[in-house]
């Protein structure tokens, strides 16, 4: 997903009022207080990437909601695409 990433990044830091909300999330196995760990570590893991890229925290908000808002697991192929960091870009407001 470096590519994407790298085009977030170069977004973000060539526009003043672009910034981006990381959501990070997890499939249901697992403890709920494991699942919030995990989904934290998750956006946390994007975010230090897009500061490498040149991307200032505060532009960022970070969210991890572990499995409390995973789409329907019905196959192991559900599992995974639960394990993810969704990434919404918005403009700042001065």
């Amino acid at each position: 997903y470096h590519r994407e990433l790298n085009q977030i990044a170069e977004l973000i830091v060539n526009n003043n009022k672009i910034g981006v909300l990381l959501l990070g999330y997890t499939d249901s196995r697992g403890e709920d207080d494991t699942n919030l760990v995990l989904s934290n570590q998750r956006v946390t893991s994007v975010l230090e990437y897009l500061i490498d890229q040149g991307v200032s925290t505060k532009k960022a908000i970070l969210r991890g909601v572990g499995e409390s808002k995973s789409k329907n697991e019905k196959s192991e192929l559900d599992k995974k695409f639960n394990r993810r960091v969704e990434i919404q870009v918005f403009e700042l407001i001065n």
